[in-house]
């Protein structure tokens, strides 16, 4: 049986955007045994809840525009630019983490819904019942009591982000004019989005010190200073040695989490509540913005990192994308994940599917080709031999699955 790839991937982009208006969708027996083999099930996600009585908080941190490489996990370079992010990864567990949804809009949602959307900035503004009826992580976490809260130093609404979290069980939100309101002080030195992230992180600590919660949060906190071409705040410390801008930018983006991280650890929520950090999506430079030491590599990598209060060891760690968010967030809360659409957890099924979905056509040596999937190490292996490679080999941006016929 043959496939044609363009309309299996309009098909497919189709049956994630789901909105109040029916859309008539089928796929092949074929089509769905390819989809399967890769770990995607068109399937609504099935999550056995937690069966224990207490349960933990988590807070995740989504760093803009970060990238792995921004830190010195790997050890890439003499001197780092991240010591509070390269303790907290190297301390705990982290592991390589891909993802090239953008904008933020799309790696939100792909995250929370275990999907590749394709949504401009303003399409929810035209239509805000995208993903209307799909059960996504926050509808979960409500189901079972957690209180959910999101933070950000720009603004909730922006691209009406606001609404779908509505719609997926958060209760509660915090941006940059709450903030203003409460200290006058950091309006006067924020910068285009909103808040600084230092003010940013001062702001969350003392209101999580307020805080008398009655039943287990997931606080989601969404940060803004490294949006390209990146902010720096006059509380941001120099970087010696460094002609480029961004060097400090990401300096001081760690400064602001190992603020954070400090006071975390000495605080009662280092007993009861997972922390985790994790690159919204690689940092998008033009040619007169990056730098060879700072330019995306060429499958995207993000930062990805967690601290468990209750287990340190999780085993070796496979290689994942920001669609396998969800279920790894539930199974580290306790529940039992069967599947999560084309999400998977790292701590469990992920290990059954090592490949990473490779999502657009490239041309190499004058032939159109399109990749199923990459294993990580083919990854290194295309970013060596194929120096003339058009777009990116194995990133994430759009899904399409197969070769131009699949037999």
């Amino acid at each position: 049986e043959e496939l044609a790839l363009v309309s299996f991937a309009q098909q497919l982009d189709a049956h994630q955007e789901i909105r109040k208006s029916k859309v008539d969708i089928r796929f092949s027996d074929k089509e769905k045994e390819i989809l399967e083999s890769q770990g995607i099930r068109l399937l609504p996600p099935k999550v056995i809840p937690p069966i224990e009585r207490q349960k933990l908080n988590i807070i995740t941190v989504f760093l803009e525009s970060f990238q792995r490489n921004f830190t010195n996990i790997d050890q890439e370079r003499e001197k780092s630019w991240t010591p509070f992010l390269d303790e907290f990864l190297k301390e705990n567990t982290n592991s390589l983490m891909y993802n090239a949804l953008v904008p933020t809009l799309n790696s939100v949602i792909g995250a929370e819904c275990g999907l590749w959307p394709q949504l401009s900035n303003q399409d929810l503004r035209k239509d805000n019942s995208y993903s209307y009826g799909l059960l996504c992580l926050g509808d979960f976490l409500k189901e079972i009591g957690y209180k959910q809260i999101y933070i950000t130093g720009s603004s909730p609404s922006f691209a009406n982000k606001k609404k779908f979290y509505l719609m997926h069980g958060f209760d509660e939100f915090i941006g940059r004019e709450e903030i203003f309101q409460e200290f006058p002080e950091y309006e006067k030195r924020r910068h285009g989005w909103g808040v600084q992230d230092l003010d940013l992180m001062n702001y969350t600590t003392q209101w999580l010190g307020k805080q008398n919660f009655q039943k287990p949060f997931r606080l989601f906190l969404s940060t803004t200073n490294s949006h390209v071409p990146g902010h720096i705040g006059p509380n941001c410390p120099e970087v010696p040695d460094e002609n480029h801008p961004f060097y400090r930018v990401i300096h001081c983006v760690d400064l602001a989490f190992g603020n954070f991280w400090r006071w975390f650890q000495k605080s009662t929520f280092a007993e009861n509540t997972i922390l985790m950090v994790v690159g919204d999506h690689p940092a998008f430079f033009s040619p007169e913005e990056g730098t060879k030491k700072i330019r995306k590599k060429l499958y995207d990598e993000v930062v990805f990192g967690f601290y468990h209060p209750l287990k340190k060891d999780f085993g070796t760690i496979p290689p994942a994308s920001l669609t396998d968010f969800a279920p790894t967030i539930l199974e580290l809360l306790g529940a039992r994940v069967e599947h999560f659409r084309a999400g998977n957890s790292i701590l469990s099924q992920k290990k059954q599917f090592p490949s990473i979905l490779s999502p657009k056509m490239t041309v190499i040596e004058g032939k159109q080709n399109v990749v199923a999937s990459c294993k990580i190490d083919q990854l290194r292996i295309w970013e060596i031999k194929n120096k003339n490679i058009i777009a990116h080999e194995c990133s994430l941006a759009k899904i399409k699955l197969g070769l131009e016929k699949i037999h």
